[in-house]
């Protein structure tokens, strides 16, 4: 993709080719590319705080979405090699290759945190994969009988039919894995992962509220599905998901 003519990149002036509307929000720039002096893939730097909107009117400028130049910029700040770079007293740069502080003991607390999150994710999402795949183990189920006897002193005269339903609320975007009719979502929490399948329509929601709101809240509840366990974690599927996302305002 050709970029816009600029005396700090050392480019060839070429003419700013913009994309179309369906094709800003299906493609996510080449930060590299487009500012060779701050994205470095094999030898990345700490970045300024909020660089996305340093280089938001140029990416737009060019036809892709605020929504996808963050989405870039996040997934080169999560990569391992860029972490690694976070230590007390190190440069940050703009995205021109100028410095723009140095990094603060408290910022790289925080990363430590970012990074048992992520992989807190990471092993929650290849358990999805795994259960997805087929890669589970049910557990044995006690009998009506038996559970009665065991964890209640009920009899059959004390029961009436009812429905179970979970409600799980996030904050984070996961990462879909497409499927027909929609994408399938994994959610850990503290007792289980508990995976959905969502519809392009729920889906949509959820990349809207965070294209447009810096703080949201989802909310996504259904039945109580097929319980199995993949690598030594508890799965829930939830089943007829319905969601809704709600803009989170400081009080």
């Amino acid at each position: 993709m050709p970029i816009a003519n600029n005396a700090e990149y050392s480019q060839p002036t070429m003419p700013v080719e913009t994309l179309t509307k369906n094709e800003s929000e299906s493609q996510t720039p080449d930060l590299a590319k487009h500012f060779p002096k701050c994205f470095n893939l094999n030898s990345p730097r700490p970045l300024k705080i909020g660089i996305h909107f340093d280089i938001r009117a140029e990416l737009e400028a060019q036809g892709y979405s605020f929504r996808k130049i963050r989405q870039a910029v996040t997934y080169y700040c999560q990569r391992p090699a860029y972490m690694k770079t976070l230590v007390v007293g190190a440069e940050r740069i703009d995205h021109r290759g100028e410095p723009a502080g140095t990094i603060t003991e408290k910022e790289v607390e925080i990363a430590k945190a970012q990074i048992k999150v992520l992989w807190k994710k990471y092993k929650a999402r290849k358990a999805a994969r795994a259960a997805l795949n087929g890669e589970k183990k049910t557990r044995p189920q006690k009998s009506v009988k038996k559970a009665l006897l065991e964890d209640a002193p009920l009899t059959e005269e004390n029961i009436v039919s009812g429905r179970l339903e979970l409600t799980v609320k996030f904050s984070e975007i996961p990462d879909p894995l497409p499927v027909t009719g929609g994408v399938k979502i994994g959610l850990p929490t503290q007792d289980a992962l508990v995976v959905a399948t969502l519809s392009s329509k729920s889906w949509k929601k959820i990349t809207k509220a965070q294209g447009e709101w810096s703080e949201w809240r989802a909310v996504l509840t259904g039945q109580l599905g097929t319980k199995a366990v993949a690598n030594d974690q508890a799965l829930l599927v939830l089943e007829n998901p319905g969601l809704q996302v709600f803009e989170s305002r400081p009080r």
